[in-house]
């Protein structure tokens, strides 16, 4: 066996376009990788890169590409925006809903399209089509705060500031529930910074009523970012130590 290893019938994950080899030393194995990244950033990248009609090839640069855009600056962006602004204007409590407006129904709709697909292609094997729906659900969270501007709306409207922040916290308990057979311990984290129990067994109702599920006054807990960006640096290092290079 050369190392390279099966996720679907016989194509392969190759490594910087060649083969794994543990005899040759090239190539990070299981051992290794844990060493470097926790489990979710291998799980994450695996999974949305899986070889399912053709061979992957792994990078370093493309695995640094990938943590830093879907998971920092996305989805750990959203999060880390929204308690900052919920710690800032309103404690570390949920602040209360208010009207819902059009921002908040075209949510609601845009996320119950995109989580029945997500369901239906992972039901179906087909991951990698379900990370791309995963990072759309993660994208609308953020566009949902530009569009909305809390910070600006914290000036003038304090009420509808605190509907948005309610609502996008309620997203980061969705988005918990979502990630959470891809990277438990990041949803277990998310979970402990909302103050609720993790429940392996979800199905989702409408999103009108699921982002409503945290309400006012509940208790919510800072946290350090979920995150880290990959440096170049970083990168370079890695590439040798493993003989991407060759």
């Amino acid at each position: 066996m050369d190392g390279s290893f099966f996720l679907k019938r016989d194509e392969l994950l190759n490594f910087a376009g060649g083969k794994f080899s543990k005899s040759a030393h090239r190539g990070v194995f299981l051992d290794q990788a844990l060493e470097e990244f926790p489990a979710d950033y291998w799980r994450y990248w695996l999974i949305a890169n899986a070889p399912e009609s053709d061979d992957t090839s792994f990078s370093f640069e493309q695995f640094a590409a990938t943590i830093n855009k879907d998971l920092n600056d996305v989805l750990g962006n959203f999060i880390n925006r929204v308690l900052k602004m919920t710690v800032a204007n309103f404690g570390e409590v949920v602040p209360a809903c208010g009207e819902i407006t059009e921002a908040e129904t075209e949510l609601y709709a845009l996320l119950d399209d995109t989580i029945k697909t997500y369901y239906n292609h992972m039901d179906g094997l087909e991951f990698r089509k379900a990370m791309a729906d995963l990072r759309e659900i993660l994208v609308a969270g953020n566009n949902y705060l530009a569009k909305t501007e809390p910070w600006k709306a914290a000036k003038t409207d304090l009420n509808r500031a605190g509907t948005i922040l309610y609502t996008a916290l309620n997203l980061i308990r969705l988005y918990a529930r979502l990630i959470a057979p891809i990277m438990p311990a990041t949803a277990e984290r998310m979970n402990k910074v909302l103050n609720i129990e993790t429940n392996p067994v979800w199905v989702p109702s409408k999103m009108a009523e699921e982002l409503k599920t945290l309400t006012s006054g509940h208790q919510i807990n800072q946290s350090e970012p979920l995150f880290q960006k990959i440096l170049p640096e970083r990168v370079e290092e890695l590439r040798q130590k493993y003989k991407e290079t060759e």
